[in-house]
């Protein structure tokens, strides 16, 4: 990929130096929910894996979306 641009290449990379947040997959079902920690018990959803078309419909597993990984337990 070729970048042509005035912006000085340190602006155009600045959020590519922090580390990334550890992932994780979370098996539901048939789907695969990959998952990135943001906290000590809730993580937020990276992207859904599944074979079945219309999991990509449900907006439980919609990217961005943020779960708990131990509901019930304060």
């Amino acid at each position: 990929m070729i970048l042509y641009t005035a912006v000085p290449l340190s602006l155009v990379f600045a959020g590519e130096a922090r580390p990334a947040a550890p992932k994780m997959e979370i098996r539901v079902g048939s789907a695969c929910l990959e998952v990135e920690s943001i906290g000590a018990d809730r993580v937020r959803i990276v992207r859904l894996i599944s074979p079945n078309p219309a999991d990509y419909l449900r907006p439980e597993y919609q990217p961005g979306r943020e779960l708990c990984l131990y509901p019930g337990i304060p």
